[in-house]
């Protein structure tokens, strides 16, 4: 399976209280922004677009 991100048009996802936001690059846990480095970022919005879903490393390396 190849999971291929398109950041860009996003909108923004929201998973209990973890928001992220991919047009601005900002994450925010319970209203608190939380700062991340960009592949950070990248890894956690794949996880964020996809839950419940098992994926390797592979998988996030290939995407992200």
């Amino acid at each position: 399976m190849f999971v291929q991100m398109n950041i860009k048009r996003q909108p923004v996802i929201q998973r209990g209280n973890l928001t992220v936001d991919p047009q601005r690059y900002i994450v925010t846990l319970a209203g608190e922004e939380i700062g991340l480095y960009p592949k950070e970022f990248d890894v956690l919005l794949l996880l964020a677009q996809y839950p419940g879903w098992v994926l390797s490393s592979e998988q996030i390396y290939e995407a992200v």
